[in-house]
């Protein structure tokens, strides 16, 4: 069914047939699980009519944010689509970002840790050593599962794979990396890879569905950090909710009309952290876990 005039938010308030096709691809949720997220948010969002205006509603408002998400568009095209102004523009997102925090950080979240708002020239291995997690792991916090006897008598509670850009400890596992490999450091390897190529999907899920975080935009940075953490969450809520990935989101036409793969800005480690600093437990649980991949 063809929209009728008037604007995204008009088109997006019919209720026919092609409602729930027209959520999904302004909005990348089915008209369900919106109205579920605007019933979450709509008593934090309700506000009092001034003398001046009447109030934005809660369903406008969250849809805003999520469409402004979703296509990347700036403020001064997406706020005519929702008919309303550029500060009230900025003030729906500043809302809608601090609401969601509240509202679904309970939920089992397929993103387990978010940490940014440090500038690119801050080195990967620093930014890490002052997140959450890093401070999590040292102090043996993050992984809570019983612990597992590998071979050698090496146990492990937990740990996270890493590519060659990170050290080796206790809790995080790198390639072995190297030319000249024996059979089981190349089958570990080729192994860790295909694990980490979830990194790639996640993250092509993610950007493919929140174009605000694909393409180089103004923005506030003061709030970037908190809206990539809202998406992240919106993400999770999307996947417990069965919302299919369109694969043609990642999929863009260039300037000259060719169709090519859409760049996710994931970059290998321009040189492998020297393995110097390494302690015997880093290496040894590698070699456990390569030495029961022998038998799996």
């Amino acid at each position: 069914m063809k929209h009728t005039a008037g604007g995204t938010w008009e088109d997006l308030r019919q209720c026919d047939d092609a409602t729930d096709d027209y959520f999904r691809e302004k909005l990348r949720m089915s008209l369900r699980v919106f109205r579920e997220i605007a019933e979450a948010c709509a008593s934090h969002l309700q506000r009092q009519v001034t003398f001046y205006r009447e109030p934005l509603q809660p369903d406008q408002i969250v849809a805003y944010a999520l469409y402004k998400w979703a296509t990347g568009e700036t403020y001064e095209n997406s706020k005519c689509k929702f008919g309303i102004g550029r500060v009230s523009g900025l003030v729906v997102v500043r809302d809608v970002t601090a609401v969601l925090l509240r509202v679904v950080i309970d939920l089992d979240f397929r993103v387990l840790d978010v940490h940014m708002g440090y500038p690119g020239s801050c080195h990967d291995i620093k930014v890490f050593q002052l997140s959450s997690l890093w401070q999590r792991a040292e102090l043996r916090s993050l992984f809570r599962g019983p612990p597992v006897t590998l071979p050698f008598g090496v146990r492990t509670n937990g740990y996270i794979l890493a590519d060659n850009g990170y050290p080796p400890s206790e809790w995080m596992v790198v390639p072995y990396g190297g030319i000249n490999q024996d059979v089981d450091e190349e089958r570990f390897d080729n192994k860790q890879q295909v694990v980490r190529g979830a990194v790639e999907r996640a993250l092509g899920r993610l950007k493919g569905m929140w174009w605000l975080f694909l393409r180089t935009h103004k923005t506030n940075l003061d709030m970037l950090p908190q809206q990539f953490t809202v998406v992240c969450i919106l993400h999770n809520i999307l996947i417990d909710a069965g919302i299919p990935f369109d694969e043609n989101l990642l999929w863009e036409v260039d300037a000259n009309g060719v169709q090519r793969r859409v760049d996710l800005g994931i970059e290998e480690p321009l040189q492998p952290v020297s393995m110097i600093t390494s302690t015997d437990e880093a290496l040894a649980l590698r070699d456990a876990l390569a030495e029961r991949m022998k038998h799996d």
